[in-house]
């Protein structure tokens, strides 16, 4: 019998109410006086509501500052997360937090429930009185009870500054302001209130999850790995046993790596993979499209389930990304009603953590397990397979992005991690879960086969979780190698911005005399404007010290992507994730080189050495470069002069880019 997914997720349509706050439904405005917040938007999932109402400084036609007012002409459905007909693909929401252009607004999850516009405990009250069962959910959890007062008194601070602010962009703007406006207005607010929580400033749930401070993590990230003989290199013995003692893990041997470039060679291993997989099936991603390709990989997932029962399927993502798409809940939903646990990574107490680590595990417990890892999340820009007539047309969104796909030893290490995560956060994700299942433990036999050597690589596994106490893993391996480099290190990652630990390592290795190449995304070719100004700072600030240190003109190359696809948008965004040292030593990561990887996900990475793979990673990069241009001198970096950009180049948002 299939099971009936009795989540409160599953999608079952959108409606979205077609007035602005502070207009009646009759078009008539609302006085100022209106002791109601209005219903800006409505999202109807699993028999219950998603409503966006207002939080603070109540919105109105008559002079108060709010949404109407500064008529934005973004829907407020795009803002929190929520699918449009014009845009399948949303922003992610903040879990429990919702912040929209205008002012600060809360996502609650509720049926019939107004709520009033300025007392946020009563509000609370009147939604778990009505709908007990709403907000248990930590995805969606309004405040708690210890912290009204002092949040009150934040938010109203913040939202009357950012108001006056972001009043004069408004009217200063020549027209409307456009969509990558509207939402990077957003993300202004909803930054400010992430660096509150990252930074300790407030807290949420029970106790202090003070982050460490940014400068004195990249400072001790820097001196842990600067005490090492530089230059020393990735080939000697002595390379291999530091990094694990640096970073308390163990190189396996006897692996067979192979480079999956781009989608169609990494999804047709999957898909066969699945297919022919023995006991388990482990699958780890960030987000699991509702597209093509996702509803291809759920097919195949429950396809492989239907004919061996007994097999072992898990799925795990990032939680407040699903949270934010319906389509992918619903293809989440499928699974579940097929039998397939799902788990939405999310933790109540930090809601900006998030899941952003790619793996695909197949057999671990066995003897031959194989995994596949990289940059490649489920979907179609990922994949290149739109499953529509114009599939092959290569004008659609083709992500050029890396994974590869591993046999041997490493692959049980794979798996014994990802039953730590699974079993550590099942039991929390429980009390929170959406989908009505009961998530239980994946139960490891007492005895499991030594897993067959299938080639030379020697491969070690690091991964990250977020959190005030992270060891910092995935960064310290990568310090570590880039310390080590004797003549190239090329590092080629979607969002290079300005992490100052790795900035300083590399303009050390470019003054012994090592070649420092680094391709990045352009403002052209990025998938997303708002981090534009951000990737160009890192830049900036990288060649700015070269120059500052005497580096010679060649030592120091500094790339971005060309836009190969002028009338397309996001067509050609660089997703991959890799660095090369000296054509012997790669490293293939789930991590962007930016804040939010290093503080606020779990990231993973696969330190691996096997000359054969480095040279053809070396290769590929060189092919990469051919679709890019080169920024000899900081100097030829061009800031965007856009007031919304001379805001992001002035704050440091990076904590909450994704």
């Amino acid at each position: 019998m299939r099971r009936q997914c009795r989540g409160r997720y599953h999608s079952r349509g959108v409606a979205a109410d077609g007035e602005r706050a502070g207009a009646s439904r009759t078009g008539t405005p609302e006085p100022a006086s209106a002791t109601r917040a209005r219903i800006d938007a409505r999202l109807v999932v699993g028999g219950l509501t998603l409503v966006i109402v207002s939080a603070s400084g109540g919105p109105s036609t008559t002079g108060g500052r709010g949404f109407r007012r500064w008529r934005f002409p973004t829907d407020p459905m795009e803002i929190t997360g929520a699918c449009t007909p014009d845009r399948p693909k949303p922003r992610p929401p903040v879990a429990g937090t919702t912040i929209t252009a205008g002012c600060l607004r809360f996502l609650y999850v509720l049926e019939g429930v107004t709520m009033p516009q300025d007392d946020h405990q009563s509000a609370y009250s009147n939604l778990t009185a009505a709908t007990p069962q709403a907000h248990q959910s930590g995805l969606t959890r309004p405040l708690t009870s210890a912290e009204p007062a002092v949040l009150r008194a934040t938010y109203k601070v913040l939202d009357r500054t950012l108001d006056l602010v972001l009043g004069l962009l408004v009217k200063h703007a020549p027209g409307p302001l456009s969509e990558t406006q509207a939402r990077t207005v957003a993300l202004i607010k909803r930054s400010i209130y992430a660096r509150l929580l990252v930074e300790g400033y407030i807290s949420r749930g029970r106790g202090a999850n003070r982050y460490p401070q940014w400068d004195s993590l990249n400072a001790r990230l820097y001196d842990e790995t600067s005490r090492i003989p530089a230059g020393s290199g990735v080939s000697e013995a002595a390379f291999a046993e530091g990094l694990e003692q640096l970073v308390g893990e163990r190189f396996s041997a006897g692996n067979a790596v192979v480079p999956l470039i781009n989608g169609p060679a990494s999804f047709a291993q999957r898909y066969e993979l699945i297919a022919a997989a023995q006991s388990s099936i482990l699958l780890a991603t960030w987000k699991l499209y509702g597209d093509h390709t996702g509803q291809k990989t759920v097919d195949a997932l429950l396809a492989r389930r239907r004919r061996e029962p007994a097999i072992e399927i898990r799925v795990m993502v990032d939680g407040n990304i699903a949270a934010g798409d319906p389509t992918s809940i619903a293809l989440l939903c499928r699974l579940v009603e097929g039998g397939i646990p799902v788990l939405l990574y999310h933790h109540d107490e930090r809601p900006f953590d998030g899941f952003h680590y790619k793996e695909l595990i197949i057999d671990g417990a066995g003897a031959q397990p194989i995994s596949i890892t990289g940059g490649m999340n489920i979907g179609d820009e990922y994949s290149h397979a739109f499953g529509t007539p114009a599939a092959a047309d290569p004008n659609r969104r083709q992500w050029r992005d890396t994974d590869v796909r591993i046999a041997g030893p490493n692959v049980r290490d794979d798996y014994q991690r990802y039953v730590g995560i699974w079993n550590e956060r099942a039991a929390a994700t429980n009390a929170v879960e959406p989908f009505g299942q009961i998530l239980t433990p994946i139960a490891v036999p007492a005895t499991l086969p030594v897993p067959a050597a299938r080639g030379t690589a020697r491969i070690l596994t690091v991964i990250d979780e977020p959190g005030p106490q992270s060891r910092q893993g995935v960064t310290l391996a990568m310090l570590r190698a880039i310390r080590a480099a004797r003549r190239t290190i090329d590092i080629e990652n979607a969002y290079f911005m300005d992490v100052p630990a790795i900035c300083k390592a590399l303009v050390d290795a470019v003054q012994r005399g090592v070649c420092v190449r680094v391709l990045t995304n352009s403002g052209d070719s990025v998938d997303e404007a708002v981090v534009v100004v951000p990737i160009l700072k890192g830049l900036y600030c990288l060649l700015t010290d070269a120059e500052a240190a005497g580096s010679a003109p060649d030592g120091c190359q500094v790339y971005v992507r060309n836009k190969l696809h002028p009338n397309l948008s996001n067509a050609d965004t660089l997703h991959s994730k890799f660095m090369v040292v000296d054509r012997q030593f790669c490293q293939v990561a789930s991590l962007n080189i930016h804040t939010r990887s290093l503080r606020l996900e779990v990231e993973g990475a696969h330190y691996i050495l096997d000359e054969a793979l480095a040279v053809t990673l070396a290769e590929q990069f060189e092919r990469d470069l051919t679709e890019s241009r080169r920024y000899a001198r900081a100097s030829d970096i061009v800031f965007p002069k856009d007031l919304v950009s001379r805001v992001m180049r002035w704050v440091n948002l990076n904590p909450v880019l994704a």
